[in-house]
């Protein structure tokens, strides 16, 4: 305020001195195009003269002009300039764009800050301004596609559902790889589900090790810093934010067979397993006889006569030429159910922020409170959230500032099961024919099917539970104290709790429940963290330098306990209680606890404003491992190099910020069991009636450190005023990674995890930010990003070269997700059966000649056929593009989302083409083309009922392409003008539209291509379109 007053005082002292010339006044008014703001002290210029004014208090002007010909220049520090041409116009208003490249922005790094010009590592930056324009309930899933090295995926739909992030690859083969989160300099126990998105003023991605280094064991995935918002110098100020929305899936995915289809599909199946039998030949007749016969049976219900106790087949011949057989003309399809449509539904959101704060020269305060409420698209899913916030600081007198940072949420979730659990809606919805009624004549719910019996996805909605309560508390406070010889100690001090119960009902009458009369499962779970902070910081001129030190020590302790209750035989239906239950089965208890301390500096020196050294290191000591390993040190080292402010740059003008930087550093990963490396026991068992305990684990003294060891350089550059970015090289090597090893039977064990393995992640970043056009009324921004990773296992075990798990293979050359399947090579001509080729240097017995013309051999023997690398889940490159347009009080952006070079193994796609071997399944209407003898040349194999092909089997048949290209967020607003909105007494009201997951692009057949990081699907909840509808108010 002091400087804008003093560009005031000049610039009206200035003006004085303006040309006598004149024609006419040009008045108006300069506003900051972000909040709306007068902005006083802005330099009004005639160009080419140096006649000129500055606004006013409240941001207006008034200016004498030549002719129509005059151009004005409005200046302004942290604003980009602007020009604009006075024509025969008398009122010309300014808005005025924050120019982020001239400004020394200030960055939160590890515990503390710093400014972009002077830091040497890697990081990116979001404002809280973004991510209040998407009410998310996820601040993480804000950032997908804000920088390059950054890769967020949001593989479910489930409300309130946390976004897998992961920062520069995959560093680890067994232990976690999520970043860390330190909110308000605190670091978090887990991820930030709780955190209402709308109380974040800033979110810090700390990329590189020479930025994360100084967190040492935790870092080796990077850190994530939230600073949340505080009150700010001035009056009280209110905002309220309201918004509402709907969902949908996002995309459909593959088509299924209708009922007609299906049940013709399947009367062709029991045609085919009867006609092409060699052990029993029949005629064409004999076959159609056999599938008449057995087709209601076989397919569960029979679409054309479902409630009829009297036989009827609707088919009346055998059309030789399409192999299907002929409907009858007078045959009523009376049942064509969509178990999709039954399962899926439209979503509703509710979204409302409510915060007040206020702040003067001795202190500030921000108390926030919020309501968050999803209805999911799934039925029987929904997620609601309260959240609460105070923050506040005091200066208690000239050498001591104290404050509290605190936040509540109180969240309750109703999910459904997943994966191939037959009360998995999402899994029935796929594999439930349409020829099997919802609902009875009467009114109830049909539970006989031919895929789960006793299961009916609908029913079971209104009857199960699957249900979370969590409370979370996060308290931290901190005195910071002012001492002598300009040295500042802080002191934070803060705990983390949360309390989770989860309740799961089976109801007696049908599903999970009934072989038991109802099962009841209680889940009580806590977790809390205590932590403590002390830092000592000094810094003072040194000549033509600047010298900056930090010494801290932190200290961490957390406890985790757990209690699960399983109860059986309900005395009726409805009352989910355990205590509703006459049969207890089993009640356990867990607890699990540990600490860390650690010590650490950080020294940083910059030298004329051109030159920045850097180096940290910490020490930390943690309870997870044995004596001899329990400390680790980790360090960094970093250099900076402001090329344009050397004297040779001083005529290149169009290059107005060059830096070069480099860094190397270590960190650390300790995220796995607390008690790894002692020898476990089992308490429990009894023997002879007598109680007792069984080994349950090895000793495992050598277990240490998961080391990361990351070599950075980068380019930043701004250039011509409105082009700025970031080009990049990150080489990061993981080494004595945790996996499990196996181990010799006479241990009582078949495996146990060691430090082992190696890992690297090597890659290039690019960013590029520019402005496109800028006119009085009119800006056009473009934010581009790209990320190129490349992930290579590089060792395993002494006497390991590969490990195999499941669908995938590690082994040294290849990434941490190669698929490992058998290869698929279509379906033979002449007997419909799959192919697989046989990838064999000798020929094998079942092996013949590719009878499609590859030259290569294949084998029908699907467990004759060897497995290859075919393939990787993770991406060859990924980024994000976002275009920003303003026009006067209009403001419009798009993001689109991009992800190139992976794999997907589509396990859904596969379940619903199973040629015949799981009858009753509904089936894709791909499988319509299945082999016959007049459709010989197809991909998909022929449809028996019963068939022991295995044409469906786990191979390369489905694995899919896993590009895609999102139209992932749109947002429209309209501010309402100033002027007007003071009239209203507000300081501002914005109405919105936002748009999320629209639009994709994609050769994938799923639902959604952006599933897990490991390339595999689990019929999980696919993601969601949203629509919101909102407005902000500002008093």
């Amino acid at each position: 305020m002091q400087l804008r007053k003093l560009l005031l005082f000049l610039c009206l002292i200035g003006s004085g001195f303006t040309a006598t010339a004149q024609s006419f006044i040009v008045k108006g008014k300069v506003t900051d195009a972000a909040t709306q703001e007068s902005l006083p002290g802005v330099n009004v210029l005639i160009k080419g003269t140096t006649s000129g004014t500055a606004t006013n208090l409240d941001g207006e002007y008034a200016i004498e002009v030549q002719d129509e010909n005059t151009v004005l220049i409005y200046s302004f520090i942290g604003m980009l300039e602007k020009e604009v041409s006075v024509g025969n116009q008398t009122i010309i208003n300014v808005t005025l764009e924050s120019d982020s490249q001239e400004l020394d922005e200030v960055m939160v790094v590890a515990y503390g800050e710093t400014t972009k010009e002077s830091f040497t590592g890697s990081a990116g930056v979001v404002d809280g301004a973004t991510l209040e324009k998407r009410p998310l309930a996820s601040a993480t899933q804000a950032l997908q596609g804000a920088m390059s090295g950054l890769k967020v995926t949001g593989s479910s739909g489930q409300p309130g559902a946390e976004p897998t992030v992961r920062i520069r690859g995959i560093g680890s083969m067994s232990a976690g790889s999520s970043p860390l989160y330190v909110v308000d300099g605190v670091v978090l126990n887990g991820g930030i589900s709780d955190l209402n998105p709308n109380d974040i003023a800033s979110t810090t991605v700390l990329k590189d090790a020479s930025a994360a280094a100084l967190y040492g064991s935790r870092a080796a995935n990077g850190v994530i810093i939230i600073t949340t918002k505080k009150g700010t110098e001035g009056s009280t100020k209110i905002s309220f934010d309201a918004a509402t929305g709907i969902s949908q899936i996002a995309n459909t995915g593959y088509d299924l067979m209708n009922s007609a289809q299906y049940y013709k599909q399947t009367w062709v199946g029991l045609y085919n397993s009867a006609f092409f039998d060699e052990s029993t030949p029949v005629t064409h007749t004999e076959a159609m006889d056999y599938a008449n016969l057995n087709v209601e049976a076989r397919s569960g219900w029979n679409p054309y006569a479902p409630y009829s106790d009297d036989p009827y087949n609707p088919y009346i011949g055998f059309n030789a030429e399409t192999w299907s057989p002929e409907l009858d003309p007078n045959a009523q399809l009376l049942v064509d159910e969509d178990w999709r449509n039954a399962v899926y539904q439209t979503g509703l959101t509710q979204n409302y922020n409510l915060s007040i704060s206020k702040g003067t020269a001795s202190g500030s305060m921000l108390v926030s409170a919020g309501y968050f409420n999803e209805k999911g698209v799934v039925i029987g899913t929904d997620f609601e959230r309260f959240t609460f916030r105070f923050n506040g600081n005091e200066r208690m007198n000239s050498w001591l500032n104290m404050g509290v940072n605190t936040s509540f949420t109180y969240s309750i979730g109703n999910g459904v099961p997943s994966g191939g659990e037959a009360a998995n809606p999402v899994r029935s919805a796929e594999l439930f024919n349409p020829a099997t009624p919802i609902k009875l004549p009467n009114g109830d719910y049909n539970y006989e099917n031919q895929v789960s019996l006793d299961f009916n996805p609908v029913g079971l909605a209104e009857k199960d539970i699957y249900r979370s309560w969590s409370k979370r508390a996060i308290v931290n406070g901190f005195a910071e104290i002012s001492l002598p010889a300009n040295i500042k100690f802080r002191s934070t001090n803060g705990v983390d709790y949360t309390d989770v119960d989860n309740l799961e009902y089976a109801n007696p009458l049908h599903g999970n429940g009934v072989s038991v009369n109802g099962r009841g499962t209680s889940i009580a779970s806590s977790v809390y963290t205590l932590n403590t902070t002390n830092l000592f910081t000094w810094n003072k001129n040194i000549g033509e330098g600047f010298l900056d030190v930090m010494a801290g020590q932190e200290a961490n302790k957390w406890e985790s306990k757990s209690v699960t209750a399983v109860a059986t035989d309900y005395a009726f239906d409805g009352n989910p209680e355990l205590s509703g239950a006459a049969n207890p089965q089993t009640t356990s208890t867990g607890a699990s606890l540990g600490s860390m301390v650690s010590f650490f500096s950080r020294v940083n020196y910059e030298y004329k404003g051109k030159y920045n050294v850097s180096a940290s290191v910490r020490s930390d000591g943690s309870s997870n491992f044995s004596e001899g390993n329990k400390w680790g040190t980790f360090g960094s080292v970093g250099l900076g190099w402001r090329i344009s402010e050397e004297n040779f740059m001083s005529s290149v003008e169009w290059v107005n910020f060059l830096k070069l930087r480099t860094s190397f550093g270590t960190s650390g990963n300790q995220s796995f069991g607390a008690y790894s490396s002692l020898p476990m026991y089992g308490l429990g068992a009894n023997y002879g009636g007598m109680p007792g305990m069984v080994p349950a684990g090895l000793e495992n003294k050598d277990l240490r450190w998961e080391k990361n060891e990351a070599l950075d350089v980068g380019l930043d550059f701004t250039i011509f005023k409105n082009i700025s970015g970031v080009i990049g090289y990150y080489y990061r090597k993981s080494d004595d990674l945790l996996y499990s090893v196996p181990k010799s039977p006479t241990t009582g064990f078949s495996s146990l995890f060691q430090n082992a393995g190696e890992i690297v992640n090597q890659g290039l970043e690019f960013e590029l930010n520019t402005i496109n056009i800028q006119t009085q009324n009119f800006t056009w921004a473009t934010n581009f990003n790209i990320t190129r990773n490349r992930n290579e296992v590089t060792a395993l075990a002494d006497g390991q070269d590969q490990v195999i798990g499941g669908t995938q293979i590690m082994k040294p050359g290849s990434d941490r997700y190669q698929f490992y399947l058998r290869e698929w090579a279509g379906v033979n001509p002449d007997t419909g059966q799959p192919m697989w080729y046989t990838n064999s240097e000798s020929s094998l017995e079942s092996g013949y000649e590719d009878p499609l013309g590859s030259g290569r051999e294949v084998t029908s023997n699907y467990n004759d056929a060897e497995r290859v690398m075919s393939g990787s889940a993770l991406p060859k490159f990924y980024g994000g593009i976002t275009n920003s347009f303003t026009y006067k009080n209009f403001d419009l952006s798009f993001l689109l989302y991009y992800n190139y070079g992976n794999k997907i193994y589509n396990s859904d796609y596969a379940q619903n083409m199973h040629d015949g071997s799981n009858p009753g399944a509904n089936l894709a209407t791909d499988a319509l083309d299945a082999w016959t003898p007049s459709n010989r040349y197809t991909d998909v194999p022929r449809y028996i009922t019963n068939n022991t092909d295995l044409g469906n089997q786990t191979s390369t048949r489905f694995l899919e392409d896993g590009s895609y290209l999102k139209l992932q967020n749109v947002t429209l607003g309209y501010t309402l003008p100033l002027h007007i909105s003071k009239k209203m007494r507000m300081q501002n009201l914005r109405v919105y539209m936002v748009g999320e997951n629209l639009l994709t692009w994609t050769a994938y057949k799923g639902f959604d291509p952006e599933v897990g990081i490991s390339g595999g699907t689990s019929q999980s909840i696919p993601g969601v379109s949203k629509l919101t509808f909102g407005v902000n108010v500002g008093l």
